[in-house]
């Protein structure tokens, strides 16, 4: 087998060693020569050692690509799993399939090995790989000789990228924005890239996204980034200028002998060109006041209107320095009951121009801007008009005198924009000023435009927006300005709302930028850095990930890291001098947080997220996790003897018991295979859509209405139902598979018995929720409002069937099933 088109595909985006190349070369032939997957002819271990995330994460990508090509009577799979998650399990239950090949991913950096090699070592034909970074190799894994040499015998290292492998996958990134690229560019890009990339303060990912955003804002002064999207070619004048790249260039000419010319003549030419000097051409200038006073109308908004109402209307945005020169444009507006068009030169104009359109319509004033500005944005700068005549000012002041006439007219023009010096070496005070700014106007009223600004600046907005929603200031609306060929505003207001319930940001968010802002603050004092605020940082940041990925796993993990910050005798954190917002932070999480960072149930996580708006992570954890409330922790249900010993879950046996109850369980000829099951106990999307309150308090009535077939609400008849159910569990794994009794009912009063089975009926309606909300569809098959009533009366039933409240004890026996 020739593996070389395989190996290409690790080195274009990657920087492997030859010994490291020999490995992974063997490594395919190895898999290439297993006659059975699940069994290999000799046990195959290998540690990936890495230094940076990405690349790790890039490496297991392309080894995930690079399976399914490969020539092999096996279809491998990567099966993953970090340490922490399978000390808790055995190599058997992390393997579902013979043709999987087991990847730790993350490795800790302490803790002794006899876990991971007794289950290396029980299951020699499984193929390991053990991912694990550099410091845990050293102070870890070297320590036990048996584990580093012969249960992972090959070793790859995965060095840091160089600028071949980033140049590489630039090119990759920008063909996939649908980009064309001419010959010219692609060489001296990487001509580029060579010379500026070891030095530069972004690396790796970063590097490739700070590059791309500065290209595609050239692309915007000229022609718009959908033309070069269509037809235009991109070419090798969208490189940024560097004076490294420049030197490097003239270094090679003058150490470069021309053997045409001689050196006393190039002396001679270098004394004639200073015998004559290049005449200098100066550009035709033109007097700010004269300009603005050719471009800017006397007064554009009504004068009528009160000059005072119970808030203040602000904008809150990032400005941007100057293009080449400055455009007049027009913008459409089709947003928020506008028709309209408003035009500007400088990109920053069209909103605010906007948005006192629009607040004329409630007989309102824009009262107030609030700009966070750049050193480069406070400068004083040349930019030319479209006569080509140089205009002298600083981006600021050009905003200011550009959007004046169009903000309220009563305000003094000091009291109209709010300058908040901002740096990317030290967001946090910039931040801190916003906050600090929107505390001292009354009644802030808040917009949003959030296109201007280089990428750092908007990440600081971004953050200082989530953590303004601890103010209780929010975002009223929020506008962009989109470029091309035919500019527009657009509304983000939905989108943010979208962000919000999909993703989780709110309070969350604002844990997850703690890490950027404590980077970046604390730039220049690592050593003195706090090790608590390190630790807090982490669990935030932890759990902030498993919010937005709708991760429990990581979810949990986080919440137990965070509730040791939260005990009686860990009230304050000692924080230093530069950095003192956590202790104050850690306030404002302790109120958010609630019960989770205190002891908790997943009932408790259930009802957070619902309180958040979570509903995404509410529903998720239902699905997977409240099978372990009502089996581990309640012993309200258990788990057949019998079965406790297989591979299946324990949320595999409820969620097959239920999904029995939800497809047939009413027929009256039970033991006659050949009767006709009875309907569905499932709520349709057009029922769930439509259930009332009062239809949920009466639960199973209601949905007795709907059933085409009668059924009986009554304790004794239910019970049937149940056992029926659990006579006919079956369970789809490798083929349906008849599990009878799986599951037994412990602790149920018969007054309770209807509540379980109507809770049963509606976990599975959530279930498809859930699903039908994890795939991108165009059909918005459950509404919001139907989900958060569904969620409430789930909710409920659970607290009714907490057997630690003291309800009454009239039990139901197993055998009665």
């Amino acid at each position: 087998m020739d593996v070389s088109s395989f190996l290409c595909a690790f080195n274009k985006q990657l920087h492997i060693s030859d010994p490291g190349q020999n490995t992974l070369s063997g490594f395919l032939h190895f898999l290439n020569n297993q006659p059975n997957a699940s069994k290999t002819n000799v046990p195959y271990g290998l540690l990936v050692q890495y230094n940076d995330e990405n690349i790790k994460d890039i490496f297991l990508r392309t080894l995930d690509s690079v399976l399914k090509e490969l020539p092999s009577p096996n279809k491998y799979q990567l099966a993953w799993a970090t340490e922490e998650n399978f000390s808790r399990n055995s190599l058997a239950q992390a393997i579902t399939s013979p043709e999987q090949i087991f990847v730790l991913t993350e490795c800790s950096k302490q803790g002794d090995l006899e876990h991971i090699i007794s289950e290396f070592e029980k299951n020699p034909g499984t193929i390991k790989i053990v991912c694990a970074s550099s410091e845990v190799v050293e102070k870890r894994f070297k320590q036990n000789e048996h584990f580093f040499y012969r249960i992972l015998p090959r070793h790859i290292y995965l060095e840091p990228l160089h600028s071949q492998e980033i140049t590489e996958r630039f090119l990759t990134s920008l063909r996939a924005k649908g980009y064309k690229l001419s010959e010219d560019f692609i060489k001296e890009i990487a001509y580029y890239i060579e010379a500026i990339y070891e030095s530069a303060d972004f690396q790796n990912e970063e590097f490739i996204v700070d590059l791309i955003r500065r290209i595609e804002l050239s692309m915007e002064e000229r022609e718009g980034i959908s033309a070069y999207k269509n037809k235009s070619v991109v070419d090798s004048s969208f490189i940024p200028y560097s004076t490294t790249v420049l030197a490097m260039k003239e270094a090679e000419v003058t150490h470069q002998p021309n053997p045409a010319v001689s050196p006393d003549s190039v002396i001679e030419i270098k004394d004639s060109k200073n015998l004559e000097p290049k005449p200098e051409i100066v550009d035709q200038t033109i007097d700010v006041d004269t300009w603005f006073a050719n471009i800017t109308p006397a007064s554009t908004v009504e004068s009528d209107f009160p000059d005072s109402y119970d808030h203040t209307n602000v904008l809150l945005l990032a400005l941007s320095t100057f293009g080449s020169f400055l455009k007049s444009t027009q913008y459409s507006c089709e947003t928020a009951g506008i028709t309209d068009q408003v035009d500007g030169y400088y990109q920053l104009e069209p909103v605010p121009k906007m948005l006192a359109k629009l607040l004329a319509d409630s007989k309102e004033y824009l009262d107030k801007i609030v700009m966070l500005c750049t050193k480069e944005t406070l400068n004083i700068a040349t930019v030319k008009t479209p006569e080509g005549k140089v205009l002298t000012i600083s981006p600021v002041e050009y905003f200011q005198r550009s959007v004046r006439s169009y903000l309220n007219p009563y305000s003094k023009n000091e009291d109209c924009f709010v300058t908040i010096n901002v740096s990317l070496d030290s967001p946090y005070d910039g931040i801190q000023r916003v906050i600090e700014a929107l505390r001292n106007i009354n009644t802030p009223k808040l917009y949003l435009d959030t296109h201007g600004g280089i990428r750092g600046i908007q990440r600081i907005m971004e953050a200082t927006v989530s953590l303004l929603k601890i103010e209780h200031i929010n975002v009223e609306a929020a506008y962009a300005v989109e470029f091309g060929a035919n500019p527009r505003i657009i509304s983000e207001t939905e989108n943010m709302k979208i962000f919000d319930f999909v993703a989780g940001v709110n309070e969350f968010i604002t844990c997850g930028r703690a890490d950027t802002l404590k980077e970046y603050s604390n730039a220049s004092c690592q050593e003195g850095s706090n090790s608590q605020e390190k630790e807090l940082i982490s669990a935030i940041q932890i759990v902030s990930n498993g919010i937005q990925w709708c991760c429990i796993p990581e979810f949990e993990r986080g919440l137990s890291k965070l509730q040791i910050f939260f005990k009686d005798n860990n009230s304050s954190l000692n924080t230093s001098d530069q950095f003192s917002y956590l202790d104050i932070y850690k306030k404002d999480i302790e109120r958010d947080y609630q019960k989770l960072v205190k002891k908790h149930n997943v009932a408790d996580e259930i009802n957070w997220c619902r309180k958040k708006g979570f509903y995404q992570q509410a529903l998720t954890l239902i699905e997977s996790k409240i099978s372990t409330l009502l089996i581990d922790e309640w012993k309200i249900l258990s788990i057949n003897s019998k079965y406790q010993n297989s591979r299946v879950t324990n949320n595999e046996f409820f969620n097959a018991f239920v999904y029995t109850i939800t497809k047939s369980i009413l027929s009256s000829e039970n033991n006659n295979k050949n009767s006709a099951k009875g309907p569905a106990l499932f709520l349709t999307s057009k029922l769930f859509n439509n259930m009332t309150d009062a239809e949920y308090e009466d639960f199973l009535k209601s949905i007795q209405k709907n059933s085409p077939r009668p059924f009986s609400t009554a304790p004794k008849d239910i019970k049937i139902y149940l056992a029926r159910a659990l006579e006919s569990t079956t369970l789809n794994r490798n083929g349906i598979q008849h599990i009878p009794d799986c599951i037994k009912i412990n602790k149920v009063s018969d007054a309770n018995i209807p509540i379980l089975f109507q809770l049963l009926i509606l976990h599975k309606t959530l279930k498809d929720v859930r699903n039908t909300m994890n795939h991108a569809s165009d059909e918005q098959k459950y509404r919001l409002k139907s989900i958060i009533r569904a969620l409430k009366y789930y909710m409920k039933w659970i607290k009714q069937l907490n057997p630690n409240l003291n309800l009454q004890s009239n039990l139901l026996p197993p055998a009665a099933l």
